[in-house]
């Protein structure tokens, strides 16, 4: 192990760094947005379906407006709790990712770089 740090130059070590640093960023970025677009929509959904549920013609009957109003909370708690499955593979996604794609990036550019200087360098002496 100690012998593959030591052969790793400048922009393989900053690169390891900034991976490492995208890994533990990027889940708590997601989780928050996830969190904040789930608060958003259960409220979103609270607000019209309260709103309805409390309708004029919905308090004509008090049992009705009960159930109504019963029906709103239970859907709400559902929209809160509901389980977060599709979450891990975002989480997956957004890190492993676009890590990968920026490591693949990274050494076509780098190689593709080498390879025109390389022709560059055989054309200028000949």
């Amino acid at each position: 192990m100690r012998g593959l740090l030591n052969k790793l130059n400048l922009w393989n070590r900053l690169g390891i760094a900034l991976t490492v640093l995208w890994l533990l960023i990027a889940p708590i970025t997601v989780v928050v947005q996830e969190n904040a677009a789930r608060n958003d929509a259960a409220e979103w959904f609270r607000e019209k379906c309260f709103a309805r549920a409390l309708e004029p013609q919905s308090l004509k009957n008090e049992n009705d407006s009960g159930a109504a109003y019963k029906g709103c909370w239970d859907e709400y708690e559902e929209t809160i709790t509901r389980p977060r499955q599709s979450l891990y593979w975002q989480i997956a996604g957004a890190c492993l990712g676009a890590a990968l794609i920026v490591w693949i990036l990274a050494y076509a550019f780098t190689y593709t770089v080498r390879w025109i200087w390389a022709g560059r360098n055989k054309n200028i002496s000949n």
